[in-house]
């Protein structure tokens, strides 16, 4: 089954050596991709290599017979646009890649011999174990990770679902070592075994014809070997009497207060065409009136909640309820229970209802004919994940629409719902220090106790009660659909006869068609009064009933200080807390907002249908305007915002090192700790204060981009200025956002041990900077062309080759708002010092094979990067996000990535030695900023931030300079000019029919 609005065209084969494969054929794509699923996962490991699934699907891209190159894979996607990812699941294993149309055979042709003859050397087994366990090592402080491993280890111990799927050093070496088992014939062996053709799925999408990708897939595919074995097939659920009724408590990581009540359920898989888990998820995870999480909220206990099917296999399901608790709630948490099987009996007591049913699955079916285009690598890969879970004809259809209304399989999903078929999981800080026992492979505190006889009494003798009921019709289901007719764009105050049809982008190419090029046009301003800036696009090119509209309200009032940018972030939480009851009715129907605090001032934004667009739009205004927070609020609130803050430092090490290379490098930028010691001592009566302050002047800047006419355009804007009655900012008041200027010559580095103790990963995060790129088109384009040049020898050379760690990363980055810079990043249990060396030594050696790249390979790698510039949205949130970004930088150059591209054809082997030269080697010209960041491994080492920043040494040619304060770095350096708008973009626009 397809969308009437899905112009692709399909068709399902099976090759004769029985591999099915789902062909798509797209005039309009751009990239070309394929996806395999085979049907065996982690459940398949072996006791004696646990992770050998996993450990499998990272070396099947290290070199086949017919490509022996490690890096044959990844050079060839690189230099011709491409990318590639892969993932093993409990049951399925799947690879995929995108790539440039015009090199699609050449990559299907290597994607193609993973699957018929990988080499599996033992040198880059050996190596990539280490990325494995690397791998392992980054999830090790994660509480998602450290949860559902718990989840396993409660299982039954004979159920494959109990296994650890990652695998690590002691599971894939070290434990098999011992037993005297060899883990690279495992390897072979297990290749052999379940990478059968019978049991893979293939999808394919491109450019090309059904004809033509059917004889594609025919020759390069057909060599896969069918051993004849089914797909592997388990029996049983994890969970059965001894490990259900049970109470756990446990440690997370982050300062969190959850309890997840989770349900073990048949499996349902095969009931996608009824899907009676559906109606139940919706109820029970509804935000409205009567809904779980209203009354929960309402007495101080709850601050979010998530329900549904979380969990689906072959032999189970697991159905869950998750409550985010306030501290009131957690001295609450057994009548926080109660309310949720209260709820249960409400829906037990009325049975299913229909016109539920009905709502749903109306609006299941307008989102999957009016679904969002996404990109060919994603989409193949969801395709081919659904080819091993749906019959071909509802490979597209089955995950979203509902077929049927199957009242009795609804009923038996409600009657699951009980105590004695529940674990009730409980997180949070108050168990550390008495807990009974440790997960092995995580290190997770946790106790698990039966629930007692009475307790279970209990709750299976709680009645329904006033407060909980099912919620009201939907009055934000949409039911307009037409689009808009195209208007005509005038330039205002000139003749009508003689103008453009549009503002257009000046560029072809791509590989897009020319029909669709030639309908991309750009924003156009229609009112620039002193207090409302509105710009407008028409959709042109995705014609689908989708408007998106983001606002930014610009005043210094939201980040002149840690304390009004800490209560700006409360406020628009407590805006959200005040929409919650009508914005998740609005959510559901494929209408939703957003609100934050920025550096800028507040922004909105309402985007989806454009039905009720306006509806929802001056819900959220009017709700600004007239907001008033209750006590109990604003304590839930600022208690939420300031374990944010505090739970900052128990991310990942690399976010550290972002973060603090842009607190030294960025200005203003206040820190997650001046802002928590700032709210500390805030009051309602503050916040009171700002809320008056924050809409008292301010500049609003929008845009609104789909289905919308110029004069809903104008009624949008007209809203806004008119609910709030904000008076106009001047310019010399308005927020700035600036970039500490570095001296030429000179290597800055800050260095500082994680916030977690417990984390064993170190990071480096290096900057070199680039420049300001706002109107520098050739420094823009060289740019681009090196870091693209440079990504994939990087991340082949210091991750698959270097074994240095998990996350290896080159590639662009971005301070304030037009400066440029190159960042290497590496995150891994190797000290940073020693990193750091490994990136110079690195550079260096690149340099030789750039000036000695053949003219051919470059100008392919030109190629790449000009089709990935001029690549189209594949919907409107995406063209948006982008033109938004250039509203709020301030540059307004919405044609910026075409105007790149046409300088990118004439940039030569010379102009990419002298940027990299002049940006990447030592010297008196490169501007440096490395934040290193020293884990557990490396302080065990005897490597510290002291010892290390003792024993270093500058470059030949540079000054190397320590830095440690970043306010009293910024003081001491001077800030970058602001960038200039293109003044040519600020004319005003008018429209008249076509």
């Amino acid at each position: 089954r397809i969308s009437s609005e899905d112009k692709r065209e399909y068709r399902h084969v099976v090759l004769e050596n029985g591999l099915e494969a789902l062909l798509v054929s797209d005039p309009t794509a751009e990239k070309s991709s394929a996806a395999v699923t085979v049907n065996v996962g982690s459940w398949s490991d072996p006791e004696s290599a646990l992770g050998l699934a996993h450990y499998l699907e990272h070396m099947l891209f290290l070199g086949t017979d017919k490509y022996p190159d490690e890096n044959a894979y990844g050079a060839y996607l690189n230099s011709h646009g491409g990318r590639s990812n892969a993932f093993t699941d409990q049951l399925h294993t799947c690879y995929y890649f995108d790539v440039l149309p015009s090199a699609f055979e050449g990559a299907l042709d290597i994607f193609a011999n993973f699957f018929i003859a990988p080499m599996f050397t033992e040198s880059a087994s050996e190596r990539e174990l280490k990325a494995v366990d690397s791998e392992n090592s980054k999830n090790l402080q994660s509480d998602f990770w450290r949860q559902f491993q718990l989840y396993k280890y409660l299982s039954r111990p004979d159920s494959p679902f109990h296994k650890f799927s990652t695998g690590n050093m002691e599971t894939l070496h070290d434990a098999p070592l011992r037993a005297g088992v060899n883990v690279r014939e495992l390897l072979m062996e297990f290749h052999s075994t379940y990478y059968s053709a019978g049991v893979m799925k293939l999808v394919v999408l491109s450019s090309d014809s059904l004809d033509h990708l059917e004889g594609l897939v025919d020759a390069l595919f057909q060599g896969v070997s069918n051993t004849g074995r089914p797909a592997p097939e388990f029996e049983g659920s994890p969970y059965g009497p001894e490990q259900l009724g049970k109470a756990v408590e446990l440690v997370p990581v982050r300062d969190t207060r959850t309890v997840e009540l989770s349900w073990a359920l048949p499996p349902l898989q095969k009931q996608y065409r009824a899907k009676p888990w559906g109606q139940v998820s919706h109820l029970m995870g509804h935000e409205g009136e009567g809904s779980i999480l209203a009354l929960l909220k309402e007495r101080g206990w709850a601050n979010e909640l998530m329900s549904g099917l979380m969990r689906q296999f072959s032999t189970f399901s697991v159905f869950t309820c998750s409550v985010e608790l306030t501290a009131e709630g957690l001295e609450h948490v057994d009548e926080v229970v109660d309310v949720v099987y209260r709820y249960i009996a409400m829906l037990r007591r009325d049975g299913a209802q229909r016109w539920i049913h009905d709502e749903i699955a109306d609006m299941a079916r307008a989102n999957f004919k009016f679904a969002h285009k996404t990109d060919p690598i994603h989409f193949t890969q969801a395709l081919a994940g659904n080819l091993q879970l749906y019959p071909p004809e509802h490979a597209l259809a089955g995950p979203s629409l509902t077929f049927e209304y199957d009242e009795a399989g609804i009923r038996g999903v409600i009657e699951a719902l009980t105590p004695e078929n529940m674990i009730m999981m409980l997180s949070h800080k108050g168990v550390e220090g008495t807990t009974a026992a440790t997960e092995p492979y995580y290190g997770t505190p946790f106790t698990c106790r039966d629930l007692s006889p009475e307790r279970v009494a209990a709750l299976k003798a709680l009645e329904p009660v006033p407060q909980l009921h099912v919620p009201e019709p939907n009055p934000f289901v949409p039911t307009d659909f037409d689009l808009k007719p195209v208007l005509r764009c005038v330039p205002v105050g000139e003749h009508v006869e003689p103008a453009p049809a549009a503002p257009a982008c000046p560029v072809e190419g791509g590989g897009a068609n020319a029909d669709q090029r030639a309908k991309v046009t750009l924003p156009v301003r229609l009112c620039n009064s002193g207090d409302v800036v509105l710009w407008y696009k028409q959709d042109t090119l995705f014609g689908l009933p989708r408007t998106y509209v983001p606002v930014q309200l610009l005043t210094p009032v939201a980040y002149e200080s840690p304390a009004s940018c800490a209560l700006t972030d409360v406020l628009a939480r407590c805006l959200q807390e005040k929409l919650n009851k009508i914005a998740y009715d609005a959510d559901i129907s494929g209408l939703r907002y957003s609100v934050s605090n920025s550096r800028f001032g507040l922004d909105l934004s309402v985007f989806g249908y454009h039905h009720k667009l306006q509806t929802l739009l001056r819900a959220v205004v009017e709700t600004l305007r007239d907001l008033q927070v209750e006590q109990q609020l604003f304590d839930r609130v600022k208690d939420r915002v300031l374990r944010g803050y505090k739970n900052f430092k128990q991310r990942q090490p690399y976010n550290h090192a972002i973060y603090f290379n842009s607190l030294f490098l960025e200005h203003p930028r206040w820190s997650h700790q001046e802002k928590e010691d700032a709210l500390r001592g805030l009051t309602l009566e503050d916040l009171g204060l700002l809320q008056g302050k924050l809409l008292q002047t301010a500049r609003v800047e929008l845009l609104v981009n789909g289905n919308a006419s110029p004069a809903e355009a104008r009624e949008v804007a007209a809203t806004i200025a008119e609910t709030l009655g904000i008076a106009p900012l001047p310019r010399a008041r308005e927020p700035d956002n600036r970039v500490v200027a570095l001296d030429p010559g000179c290597t800055y580095v800050f260095r500082r041990e994680v916030f977690n103790p417990e984390e064993r990963n170190s990071c480096v995060d290096s900057l070199y900077i680039v420049g300001q790129d706002s109107s520098d088109l050739h420094l823009a384009a060289t740019a681009r062309l090196v870091v693209h040049l440079l990504s994939d020898p990087f991340f082949d050379t210091l991750r698959t080759k270097n074994a240095l760690g998990y996350t290896v990363f080159a590639g662009r980055a971005r301070l304030g708002e037009d400066v440029l810079a190159v960042r290497c990043l590496i995150q891994g249990e190797h000290p940073p010092d020693y990193v750091d060396g490994k990136i110079e030594e690195f550079l260096a050696e690149f340099r030789e094979s750039l000036a000695s790249m053949p003219e051919e390979e470059f100008a392919s790698n030109k190629v790449a990067v000009r089709d990935q510039l001029l690549e189209l949205p594949k919907n409107i949130s995406e063209e948006s996000r982008t033109l938004w970004g250039d509203i709020t930088s301030g540059s307004y150059r919405f044609d910026v990535r075409q105007r790149i591209a046409e300088v990118l054809d004439g940039l030569t082997t010379a102009d990419a030695l002298a940027l990299y030269d002049a940006v990447l080697l030592p010297g008196p010209g490169r501007r440096k900023f490395s934040t290193h960041v020293f884990g557990k491994a490396a302080l065990d080492e005897g490597k510290t931030p002291a010892s290390s920043q003792a024993a270093a040494t500058p470059l030949a040619g540079e000054t190397l300079q320590p830095v440690d304060d970043p306010d009293e770095f910024k003081r001491c350096m001077s800030l970058l000019r602001r960038p200039t708008p293109d003044p040519c973009l600020h004319r005003l626009y008018d429209f008249v029919e076509a």
